[in-house]
C-alpha cells in the first residue's frame, strides 16, 4: 500500500470486517485511499470507518461489478482477494477483477499457503507430518491465472521475510 499508494482497494471477501478496518487504518496513516469490502453477507460487520464502503452482494453478479467499476474508474486501484477460497472461484475472481488493477499495482490473493506442501490445516493433525498438496485452492487458481494473463507477474518481493499466508499470491500489473 504504502509504494503504490491506491486511490482504491477492492477488498474480496470481507467477512466481519476487520480487514477491511485495518486497511483503512493504513490509509488514514497515508493519508490517501478508500476500501471498497465486497461480499455475500455484510450482517457480521460490527466495524465501520469513513474510507469503507460495502458492496453487499455476490462479487461475480454483474451489478456489483458494475457498481465497481463505475467508482474506480480512473483511479489507482489494488485488489485483495479473500472470499471464495476454490481454485475455479478465485481464477473466475481473477480474470473478472484483474482488469481493474493499474499497472503497477498488485492483485494480492490470500491464503495461498494451503497449497504449499507441510502447511497442515488440520489442528489435530501431527506436528511435523507433511500433508498432501490440496489442489482446490487459491495458490493453483493463481498459477492458472499466470499462465494464461501475461499481464500480471508474480512479485516474491513481498515475501521477503517469509512471513506470509499469501505464498505466490502478490501479483503484480505490468505495463501492457
Amino acid at each position: 500500500m504504502y509504494s503504490v499508494r491506491p486511490d482504491y482497494i477492492i477488498e474480496i471477501g470481507t467477512k466481519n470486517g476487520g480487514s477491511a478496518l485495518f486497511l483503512a487504518s493504513i490509509c488514514d496513516l497515508l493519508q490517501h485511499g478508500n476500501i471498497l469490502a465486497l461480499d455475500l453477507d455484510h450482517s457480521g460487520v460490527k466495524v465501520s470507518h469513513p474510507r469503507i464502503e460495502l458492496f453487499t452482494g455476490d462479487c461475480r453478479d454483474g451489478a456489483i461489478i458494475s457498481r465497481v467499476k463505475d467508482r474506480v474508474q480512473g483511479k489507482k486501484v489494488m485488489v485483495i482477494h479473500d472470499g471464495d477460497h476454490t481454485r475455479d472461484g478465485v481464477l473466475r475472481d481473477l480474470w473478472i477483477y484483474a482488469p481493474l488493477v493499474s499497472v503497477g499495482s498488485y492483485l494480492i490473493v490470500e491464503d495461498t499457503v494451503h497449497a504449499v506442501k507441510g502447511f497442515n490445516q488440520n489442528p489435530n493433525g501431527k506436528p511435523g507430518v507433511f500433508t498432501v498438496v490440496d489442489p482446490d485452492t487459491p495458490y493453483q487458481a493463481v498459477q492458472m491465472f499466470l499462465e494464461k494473463n501475461r499481464n500480471f507477474e508474480l512479485d516474491r518481493t513481498k515475501e521477503r521475510y517469509i512471513l506470509t499466508s499469501n505464498y505466490g499470491g502478490y501479483l503484480r500489473r505490468k505495463p501492457d
